[in-house]
């Protein structure tokens, strides 16, 4: 997923250019399944550790 933030680049494009990566669905399934208002408190916590 790093690899598709920092390409800007969709899911669907990014599997089709990589080697021995699953195809887009199982990526959408687990995207799915992500807390959204979770992952933002736990990186603004781990944001906040490191200025500290």
């Amino acid at each position: 997923m790093k690899i598709v933030a920092a390409m800007q680049q969709s899911i669907h494009l990014i599997t089709g250019l990589l080697e021995h990566v699953p195809s887009e669905t199982p990526f959408h399934n687990h995207l799915k399944k992500l807390d959204v208002d979770q992952l933002e408190e736990k990186s603004a916590a781990i944001l906040a550790r490191k200025v500290h």
